[in-house]
């Protein structure tokens, strides 16, 4: 204590994980004695992971050939500070309060269950642990870092608070009807898909539904069919998610809950103009037949006729004055 100045409370434990883990729950802002009094905030303290998935209060259906739970994909993204490779403590419990906690670390864990349970790296987990039928689940994840602390050979353990608000999943009933085609996740669906599903024994009318929105809140179209099959009668989009669900609706004895799919269309064509083709016509023979050119008089032959011709008109002038004298 310096005479007149603050007084500094310093927090010894028997195990350096009780320590951290005392600091870590309860003094964001951690100090140390090193040529003089130094501090640093840990920032992971005053933030968790954002859960994103599964959406809150989504119903994973059971696997009707298994009879088990589908998988559960968890997601999540990292708080600012978190490392890189950071690992992440997921909790899973029967209550909100967590006080019934079915999978991840307990309450109040000790080291060695903090190091055990380092297998998740974010920002995604899939799980399917013996999930029960018909039950409610609530969740929450935060970040379990044990970089690069060492205190006699051991790796001492930080993390951040829990991601908030804590979310819901319900694990569905198992229903009798099973969708065939497309199946869940199916990609590369044509835009005027045929839906299938398994046949439910005395049902007389099945109910089929799809939409572009998970939450059916805006419906594409809505059909019935008497038989467990129907051929899109409408063209979907292309390049789009797209969600189904179909349910026995009649008779009454027979009907079911909606069981859910999801799958993708496949991509617009890519539409080229036709090419064009020129075809060359035939090369065309034309006969033309040209008439014997006439023959070329000679020029002598030319001037005996005009010499001719002169002679007889002279002759015939003659002939002509003495017939007038003998008159």
């Amino acid at each position: 204590m310096i005479p007149g100045g603050p007084t500094f409370t310093l927090r010894f434990q028997d195990t350096p994980e009780a320590l951290v883990a005392t600091v870590s729950a309860n003094q964001p802002k951690l100090w140390a004695l090193s040529g003089g009094l130094e501090s640093f905030v840990d920032a992971l303290t005053a933030t968790g992971p954002a859960a994103t998935g599964p959406a809150d209060k989504f119903e994973v259906p059971l696997n009707v050939e298994t009879g088990g739970a589908n998988n559960v994909v968890f997601q999540w993204t990292a708080p600012a500070g978190a490392p890189a490779a950071a690992g992440y403590n997921l909790q899973i419990a029967l209550d909100s309060a967590f006080t019934q906690i079915v999978f991840g670390d307990p309450a109040a864990p000790t080291y060695a269950q903090i190091c055990a349970l380092m297998a998740i790296v974010g920002p995604t987990g899939t799980y399917n642990f013996a999930f029960q039928a018909d039950t409610t689940y609530y969740w929450r994840i935060r970040v379990s870092d044990l970089d690069g602390v060492t205190e006699a050979g051991t790796d001492l353990h930080f993390w951040s608070a829990y991601s908030t608000p804590v979310r819901s999943f319900r694990i569905g009933a198992l229903a009798p009807l099973k969708l065939s085609s497309p199946a869940s996740g199916a990609v590369n669906v044509p835009v005027m898909p045929t839906f299938v599903w398994t046949p439910i024994t005395g049902a007389t009318t099945y109910e089929i539904i799809v939409s572009d929105d998970p939450t059916f809140a805006i419906i594409t179209f809505s059909r019935t069919s008497t038989q467990p099959v129907f051929a899109a009668d409408e063209q979907l989009a292309y390049n789009t998610v797209y969600y189904w669900r179909v349910r026995a609706s009649a008779p009454a004895d027979r009907v079911t809950t909606f069981q859910t799919g999801v799958f993708t269309t496949e991509m617009r064509p890519t539409t080229t103009a036709p090419p064009i083709t020129v075809t060359q016509p035939a090369d065309t023979t034309y006969t033309i037949t040209v008439p014997p050119s006439p023959e070329v008089i000679p020029a002598y032959l030319l001037w005996i006729i005009i010499g001719i011709g002169a002679i007889l008109v002279i002759a015939l002038i003659v002939l002509i004055v003495r017939t007038r004298r003998v008159s």
